[in-house]
């Protein structure tokens, strides 16, 4: 997305990991923030893509929340469960 204008601004992402720290002193160097900043767009646009293959899979014209939590546990590791059953539900490729 260079050039784009797109991307998340360095505080915003200074906020966001503040959170998850354990200790409130603990400082991120600029260079640290440009690479999570990067990091968390590729995420968001691979999100977005995947969405989108989803979405045409099921035949459907436009994506919802529906497709996108479809494939968020194919970028965060987490296998969805079957409701009521806590069984892993089997991943499908979406190429």
């Amino acid at each position: 997305m260079e050039g784009t204008g797109g991307g998340f601004r360095k505080d915003l992402v200074s906020k966001l990991l503040q959170l998850h720290f354990t200790d409130s002193k603990t400082k991120v160097s600029g260079d640290a923030l440009r690479l999570m900043a990067e990091l968390l767009t590729i995420f968001v646009v691979e999100a977005a893509i995947r969405s989108v293959r989803q979405a045409q899979a099921e035949d459907l014209a436009l994506v919802d929340m529906d497709q996108l939590e479809k494939v968020l546990p194919q970028l965060t590791g987490k296998e969805p469960l079957m409701p009521e059953t806590d069984t892993p539900l089997q991943p499908r490729r979406l190429s």
